[in-house]
């Protein structure tokens, strides 16, 4: 069986302590549509992209993991610009810049993947 090696391009926001979305880059707003106007605009908090149902999981998971370990591994969905979803692997971290605390998200859309084990 031949194998595919595929690049993969991760989309990249930033989280303040509030999980206030602070900064994206192009890759994010190419996955999503939301642009760094929308950002600024709309004041969008990582919860506006996690969908009502989804939210109560994902943060125990993220909250549980994230105390102990500073990053976490998580898939899920997230709601895009025009309310379509995509699944995304996430790979979130916290980090300290200028004393402050904030997370930096990094994701790839999952939605058209096949995995093999």
């Amino acid at each position: 069986m031949k194998k595919n090696i595929k690049l993969i391009e991760y989309a990249r926001y930033e989280l303040d302590e509030n999980l206030n979305i602070v900064k994206i880059d192009k890759k994010f707003t190419e996955l999503t549509g939301y642009t760094e106007m929308d950002i600024k605009n709309n004041n969008l908090n990582q919860m506006d992209l996690i969908f009502d149902e989804d939210q109560e999981d994902y943060m125990n998971i993220i909250t549980s993991v994230v105390s102990k370990y500073h990053e976490a591994y998580v898939e899920h969905r997230i709601r895009c610009k025009d309310g379509s979803s995509i699944l995304v692997f996430c790979l979130g971290s916290l980090v300290m810049e200028n004393g402050q605390q904030k997370s930096v998200i990094r994701i790839v859309d999952m939605s058209n993947s096949l995995i093999m084990i």
